[in-house]
């Protein structure tokens, strides 16, 4: 069997590769590619197929899943989903995942950037953020659905900020700014994601507005989380607030 590209970071969708995938049509057919692609190649049965697609499982449910596999493979080729007496599962050997490449790209760029290939880590993570192209799993629901959306949304973030270092790195600090921003804004209690920000402001001389940032921070932890800002960012509010003490 060729090479398949599963979309999940979007609308579910299946194609010979990432820029030819088209969506899967039918609700319950994107439902079974999504749950067996957010499986990852692990076996899931007809009832827990069922019990994910939904909340009270009509008397056609488990014909409604055999229609779509068969209507999948039809379409992708026989070898896209594997049957077996117990369920189906996805042959990672040959279907591959945009989350999990999305994943695999960030820890390449991640061990590139820490041995100072700035260039190769940047087109990585580039890469790894055009794979998000709308909302995780649109139009679905149900608690794996859930999970995948937040995992996806954590691993958004996480190439964010990533890209923002990279563009430090090169000392692009307004593109990193906006990209922090960003991050920010969505994330609005991370404190790793305000002290790249807090450092990137101070490199083009805006530390006001890096102080200003944290003392934003600093309330929105004690008011929602109850909690103090943590010594590394009391650091780095020392070191901004008096630069001469750390010099």
């Amino acid at each position: 069997m060729n090479a398949v590209f599963v979309r999940l970071l979007g609308e579910v969708g299946v194609g010979p590769d990432r820029s030819t995938v088209v969506t899967v049509r039918g609700k319950t057919a994107r439902a079974v590619v999504a749950h067996l692609a957010i499986a990852a190649g692990g076996l899931l049965s007809t009832d827990s197929l069922m019990g994910e697609i939904w909340d009270d499982p009509p008397e056609s449910a488990r014909n409604a899943i055999q229609v779509a596999v068969s209507g999948l493979r039809k379409e992708h080729g026989p070898g896209f989903v594997l049957s077996s007496s117990t369920g189906y599962r996805l042959p990672l050997d040959t279907v591959r995942i945009d989350l999990a490449e999305a994943n695999a790209l960030l820890i390449s760029a991640e061990r590139l950037l820490a041995n100072g290939h700035l260039d190769e880590a940047t087109i990585r993570v580039t890469d790894a953020l055009s794979l998000f192209t709308g909302e995780t799993l649109t139009g679905l629901d149900g608690h794996s659905v859930t999970v995948a959306r937040r995992r996806a949304a954590d691993l958004h973030h996480r190439a964010r900020l990533l890209q923002a270092r990279c563009f430090g790195r090169s000392s692009d600090h307004l593109a990193a700014i906006d990209v922090l921003r960003e991050a920010t804004a969505s994330e609005p209690l991370d404190e790793a994601a305000h002290i790249e920000l807090m450092r990137a402001l101070t490199a083009v001389g805006r530390r006001g507005e890096a102080l200003q940032a944290s003392e934003t921070l600093r309330l929105r932890l004690q008011t929602e989380l109850g909690i103090a800002p943590s010594d590394r960012l009391l650091d780095v509010v020392e070191e901004l607030a008096h630069p001469s003490r750390t010099t």
